[in-house]
């Protein structure tokens, strides 16, 4: 959190909507400030074959957007629902996936 700060203080982080009061005052410092006293657990799924299969999945989104808005079909607040293609599946037809 102590680079998110400096960040801050050089002017590299750039607010906007929802995020935009945040910007004001020490309202941002504030909340970093904040975050050093909540416990932080990290959750670690094990991956579904192999950390090699991981980062070759992730290795195909470098350069460019995974999941497009055109893909997403609806937010709950908590789930992502969003079209995908199975091309290992002769199939025409898209599912949807949740996250």
């Amino acid at each position: 959190m102590f680079h998110l700060k400096e960040a801050w203080k050089r002017g590299d982080i750039k607010l906007f909507n929802d995020a935009k009061e945040l910007s004001y005052g020490l309202n941002f410092l504030d909340l970093i400030n904040s975050l050093y006293h909540r416990p932080w657990v990290v959750y670690c799924k094990k991956p579904f074959k192999s950390p090699g299969h991981v980062v070759k999945y992730l290795g195909r989104y470098t350069h460019r957007v995974a999941i497009s808005n055109r893909r997403i079909v609806g937010f709950d607040g908590n789930t992502v629902s969003f079209k995908w293609k199975d091309y290992k599946v002769p199939s025409p037809c898209t599912s949807i996936g949740l996250y």
